[in-house]
């Protein structure tokens, strides 16, 4: 999807917030709240704007596009699990969740991409083409691959997933600005459709925290309504 898909993946990740919502309703078989429901459909057009710029004739080549953006939307609904599975070992140090996780999906990774180049469905790689991105693959083994994902385990644990899933809204703005950078025109389309994102984020998380603060008062009033011995 070339640079346009770099958008979209970014539009994706944002929708995060919004995938647990979705899952947790076809587990438990309950409709979600109304304000849930109206900041994922607000959310979905935005996306949906970003994704076809605007133009219809995105539906007429849809067929051509559909298995990346399906490739996309996988990683993204797994980052949400694998970020929800957190919660379930609070005992577990960052390091431990991280290394441990990382240790599993790289060794379904590696089944599956020798398993695919056994089958030649995709080349292997030769030693010169691996050298020649050695910098590339340094960079993204680095930063994006063991500082982000540390960075990332132990901001959701310091801060729960209610606060931490906010700084989401940052990924498209820190997208927008390297691309500018990189001389990418960004169409009207997919900013409004990006602000339509971030404001659905935003208004499903304050509609949350309004319910959870409402939640709390019954046990405060019960407390203090208790006798006293």
């Amino acid at each position: 999807m070339g640079e346009t898909g770099t958008i979209a993946a970014s539009i994706m990740e944002v929708l995060m917030p919004m995938i647990p919502i979705a899952l947790l309703a076809l587990h438990t078989r309950k409709w979600p709240p109304a304000y849930a429901i109206t900041s994922i459909a607000i959310a979905l057009a935005g996306a949906l704007l970003v994704i076809t710029n605007g133009s219809l004739a995105f539906f007429v080549t849809a067929s051509d596009q559909l298995f990346p953006l399906l490739l996309i939307f996988t990683g993204v609904v797994g980052w949400v699990v694998y970020s929800m599975g957190s919660a379930r070992f609070g005992g577990w140090s960052t390091l431990r969740y991280s290394t441990l996780t990382c240790l599993l999906g790289t060794g379904v990774s590696f089944g599956v991409v020798a398993t695919a180049t056994l089958l030649q469905w995709i080349p292997a790689p030769s030693w010169e083409s691996i050298s020649s991105i050695r910098y590339e693959m340094a960079f993204m083994v680095l930063l994006p691959g063991l500082v982000a994902l540390l960075s990332w385990n132990e901001g959701i644990k310091r801060l729960t997933p209610l606060n931490g899933i906010l700084f989401i809204n940052l990924v498209p703005v820190t997208t927008f600005a390297l691309m500018a950078l990189q001389d990418y025109e960004i169409s009207m389309f997919e900013f409004y459709g990006t602000l339509l994102v971030i404001f659905a984020l935003i208004r499903n998380n304050h509609f949350q925290r309004k319910q959870l603060r409402y939640g709390k008062r019954p046990e405060k009033t019960k407390r203090a309504g208790a006798p006293t011995a």
